[in-house]
Parts: C-alpha cells; structure tokens; sequence
C-alpha cells in the first residue's frame, strides 16, 4: 500500500527546548531558517498495534525532527488526515493500514490540506551516488559556527542532511575528498563529518584543532530563550567529532578538556565532554571524573521530593519555594546527574556517583529523576545514550 505517501505539510524551526541529540545537529546548528517537511502516513501507524492511529507528539519521528511538527496548525491538518482515514477503514471494513492512501491524499486535497505535487512525488530515499558526490563537494564550505538568521541560503543544510541520511554510502566520499584536499578549513569539515559519523580517518585534524583551542571559549546552557540557546558551541562540535572516533588516541586530549570544567562551565560543555568520553569509556576515567564532581558547586543539587522527606524535613520545606526549573540550578542539576552516570558506568570511585544518582531517583524533578534510575540500572550503556 502507499503508507510513505504524505498526509499533511508542516512549517517550523529548530528552536528545541532542548539540546539536539541527532548526528546532523550535533554537527551544525539550524535554529534559524523555518523548514517544510511532509509527513507521511506510516508515521501514524503505531508498529504492532492494529487499527489504531497516533498524531501529535505520538507519531514516529525522531526526536528533533518533533520541533519541525508541533505547530498547532499542522497538527490539526493531521488531526483531520488520521479522522478521515479512520472513517475511510471503519466504512470499508479494514485495518488502518490496509485503506487507499491515494483516495485519502485526493480527500484531504479537496479540502485544501495537502498540495496537489503530493499525487505525483516519488520518494526521494535513496539518493543516488551522484547526489551524495554532489553533497560530498559541497560539504567543504560547512561552517558550525552558529547562525540563527531567519532566512538562510546556506546550501551546506540540504548537503549535510543528505551525507547523514546516508552515513554507510557517505563515509567513503568523505574520506576521499578528505585526502585530496590540503585545505585546512576543509579537511576540518570533512575530519568533523567522519568523526560524528564514527570514523577515524579525520583523527589527526580533530586532535589538532582540540589541542590548538587551549580554552572552551563560548558555551550554552539549558534556557527557556530556545532560539539563542540550547546548543553546541565550536569546541564543543569538534570535542563531540573526536570523542566519536571512539579512537584511544582521542582519550589523552579529551582529558585535559575534562580539567577545564568547574561549576561555572556552560552546560553545553559538560555536554560534549559526556558524549565524547562516553563512547570511550573505561575505568582509568573514574577518577578525573569524580575529582570534577568534588570541585566546589559541582555536587548537592538533587532536590528530594515532598513524599520522600520526613515530617521534619517536610515542615522545614514548607512555605520555601522550589528553586526554579529552569536557570541555574537547572544546568547544575543537569551538569552533576550527567557526569555522575558517566562516573558510574566507568565503574565509580568510592561509591561517589552511586550516592549521587541514588538522590537523584528521589528528585521533585522526574527528568532527573527517571535518568538516574536508568543509569543505577544500566539501561545507559545498553541503549548507548551519548551522555545525554
């Protein structure tokens, strides 16, 4: 059937709540520009389940992918998709799954949902070798700096989106325009590319350029301000390159990164550090970890919840307000609970990230809460979670 044929149009921007988790964006910040992305109508099948669809935050889309999605306008356009499909299997007598897509797009063309294009496109996936080399070529003007203008030209977006969605096929190109190019610039860009990617081919450019950035320099923290904050900064991207490489080699250089952080480093930092020690990850790394977590205002955040405390405690917290859920004691809550996981998969250090996170499974804030039970109970490591 043609369950990737598109349902509804969506129009937004990369202004996440959050820091970015997929591998694009951990490359290069996208804040800016608005997208438009079509959704097609396998994204509302739940898999398993029979005659059900899903819409909203429930659909299957991968995680920043969502800020493209949300726009109330769109979701009601989906909203309306996923009744008339609905309508359209109870009135036939068959699964969701099994209905006439193409009848469902013309329905929702009537009604000026969707574009007429959507009859005749073909899915684009995947691209051609030619389009890659193309992607490949055009990938030596990348820039990570950030740039969160409204209207953007940059071509590298579409460049680099193609290289991700293709990582497998891509990893070649980029090693060979690596090797044939002696620009500095542009052997940074495709070193950072593999590196992210899991290749180590870039592994010399990387550690040059960590080595040559003696300081962090600019950071971000976690913010309600979602169009200027929330993201990774220059060192931070070639940090989280080198760390992917997942070469030992990397381990040295990241370490003296490690020394540079105190309570007063931007979260984003802590960050980028958590994923690149996290995909090299071992026990010679628990005590420079916990030597962090002892530095002053690393530790003692965790901020039990009402039914957790004592009549006494209870009574002394009444009527003190709880300390914002967003500013500093937000980053710092997020700074301690990520490097004492990271601590504790790496074996811990008299049981310093073990106490931690055990506070934290008692925090007012489920978040931090729910990330410390799945580190206490390892299901970070088997879901590979990148410090984040």
């Amino acid at each position: 059937m043609l369950h990737s044929f598109t349902i509804c149009h969506h129009l937004s921007n990369f202004d996440a709540g959050a820091f970015p988790t997929s591998r694009m964006l951990l490359l290069k910040d996208v804040k800016g520009p608005a997208y438009a992305c079509d959704l097609p109508y396998r994204c509302l099948i739940p898999k398993g389940i029979d005659g059900m669809l899903v819409t909203g935050l429930g659909v299957s889309a991968d995680r920043d992918a969502m800020t493209l999605i949300r726009m109330q306008a769109d979701l009601e356009n989906q909203g309306y998709a996923a009744g008339t499909a609905a309508a359209m299997a109870a009135g036939s007598g068959v699964d969701v799954s099994k209905i006439d897509v193409r009848d469902l797009q013309k329905k929702l063309l009537d009604k000026g949902i969707l574009e007429k294009r959507v009859l005749s496109d073909t899915d684009s996936y995947p691209l051609s070798i030619a389009r890659l080399r193309e992607a490949v070529t055009i990938l030596r003007e990348l820039k990570i700096e950030i740039d969160q203008k409204r209207s953007s030209h940059d071509r590298t977006y579409s460049a680099l989106a193609a290289v991700m969605s293709h990582p497998r096929r891509s990893i070649g190109l980029l090693a060979q325009a690596y090797r044939r190019t002696d620009e500095p610039l542009q052997r940074l860009n495709y070193a950072l590319i593999l590196g992210v990617l899991g290749d180590d081919t870039g592994l010399q450019t990387l550690l040059k350029a960590v080595q040559e950035s003696p300081a962090w320099g600019k950071g971000y923290n976690m913010s309600s301000k979602r169009e200027t904050a929330n993201t990774f900064a220059k060192v931070d991207r070639l940090v989280i390159a080198l760390g992917f490489t997942r070469c030992p080699k990397a381990r040295p250089a990241l370490l003296e990164k490690l020394k540079l952080l105190d309570a007063r480093s931007c979260l984003s930092h802590i960050k980028a550090i958590c994923m690149a020690l996290r995909m090299n990850r071992e026990p010679s790394l628990a005590v420079p970890l916990a030597k962090l977590l002892d530095k002053p205002g690393m530790s003692g955040h965790a901020e039990p919840a009402d039914y957790f405390s004592d009549r006494a405690e209870r009574q002394a917290l009444r009527g003190v307000p709880r300390r914002a859920t967003t500013g500093s004691l937000l980053n710092a809550k997020f700074r301690e609970v990520l490097l004492a996981a990271l601590l504790f998969d790496c074996g811990d250090h008299n049981g310093k990230a073990r106490a931690i996170l055990k506070a934290y499974t008692r925090d007012v804030h489920g978040h931090f809460a729910a990330y410390a039970r799945a580190a206490l109970d390892g299901r970070l490591v088997k879901s590979d979670k990148c410090g984040s």
